[in-house]
């Protein structure tokens, strides 16, 4: 009997230890199946595999072109948005500001930070760049006092071979982004932080909307389908919150990373659809700690709220495009969150066009 009972319990350990083994070869299968933690740190040599533009290896941009037309020019490593404007973007922009400061006199002053196109940095489109200056000088002498226009893009072009734009994406990246938080945070008097106190991660490729919507023109036929995908990078204090409290529907508010890779390319950044967003701060300056941020925007200007958020106790993030009821609410929202600082900040391509400044349309109404 005492044999039998030995056996048995030699037998259990066994097919134990069997089970534990199989299982470690089964989660080793599974490893060389799993994709890269996305918020995994971008290591050196992982850095090394891409270059300034999002590229592999050692590639220059393409001089090439493979498509144009009215609206883009298309390389086979990128596609970029012409520049234009209307003058009643201009107006527009000029009488909403102006609407925001006849409905709250307590606010001291007004940053609107247009959000320059890609094009203007390239080489060969001098008309381009020769329409957005004519744009920031139109915008400048339009604006109402105590409104300061922020030119971003001085800083933008001393960077110009780092990767501060996206390739299929009429947007900057989030570098492009700190170097525009930092032109802000200095027009605000904050002394910005070096990019270098961030840690830099990266995940998985992207396919933009300008290349989502050229790559089955026909006129193309194909010819855009090997055009290589962005990359997202982003940037982290080692001890940030990257927090927030979003609204997706009216009212309905939930937590959520403000830096997240859930939803991918632009939606990686204070999500995806939303009305609004209330990003937490890390209150980094004595100045601005215990003070909020109200940031309008569209999907190129929320980029911004990562980093502002670091010096301020909150950055209220009001989705420029979405948020119709904005114009009732935005007393209320700077009594509440003790603003200190208002900073519209939007393509320059939609900024100003009616149709695309839903949130603010209100402020311009009041005026007509």
């Amino acid at each position: 009997m005492k044999h039998r009972k030995w056996i048995k319990m030699i037998l259990a350990a066994a097919c134990t230890a069997a089970a534990l083994v199989l299982l470690m070869y089964l989660e080793f299968l599974m490893e060389g199946q799993k994709e890269p933690d996305p918020t995994e740190k971008v290591q050196v040599m992982a850095k090394d595999l891409y270059n300034g533009y999002g590229l592999e290896g050692n590639q220059e941009l393409s001089d090439v072109i493979i498509y144009e037309n009215e609206e883009v020019s298309c390389y086979a490593d990128r596609i970029l948005r012409r520049f234009s404007y209307d003058e009643s973007q201009v107006q527009n922009t000029a009488g909403a500001v102006q609407g925001m400061k006849d409905q709250n006199p307590s606010l001291e002053h007004i940053y609107v930070m247009p959000i320059p196109p890609k094009v203007v940095l390239e080489e060969g489109y001098e008309a381009d760049q020769d329409a957005y200056q004519a744009y920031l000088e139109r915008m400048a002498s339009s604006l109402p006092e105590g409104t300061s226009l922020v030119d971003v893009l001085p800083e933008l072009a001393g960077h110009e071979e780092e990767y501060v734009f996206f390739r299929t994406e009429d947007s900057w990246t989030a570098k492009g982004a700190y170097y525009g938080s930092s032109v802000l945070g200095r027009a605000l008097g904050l002394e910005p932080f070096s990019l270098e106190n961030y840690e830099e991660y990266m995940y998985n490729s992207f396919k933009g909307s300008l290349l989502q919507k050229y790559e089955d023109d026909p006129q193309l036929a194909g010819r855009l389908g090997e055009m290589p995908e962005d990359r997202v990078y982003y940037y982290l204090l080692p001890d940030g919150k990257n927090r927030e409290r979003i609204e997706k529907e009216e009212g309905q508010w939930s937590v959520q990373p403000a830096i997240s890779h859930a939803a991918g390319g632009l939606g990686t950044f204070v999500s995806g659809g939303y009305l609004s967003a209330v990003v937490e701060g890390d209150q980094k300056r004595k100045m601005t700690g215990e003070e909020t941020l109200l940031l309008i925007c569209d999907d190129r200007g929320k980029l911004l709220a990562p980093f502002l958020a670091n010096y301020y106790k909150a950055v209220y993030v009001i989705n420029v495009t979405e948020d119709t009821g904005f114009s009732a609410d935005m007393a209320g929202i700077l009594a509440e969150y003790g603003v200190k600082h208002v900073v519209w900040a939007q393509s320059s391509l939609y900024m100003g066009d009616m149709s695309y400044c839903g949130a603010v349309n209100g402020f311009l109404n009041q005026n007509e």
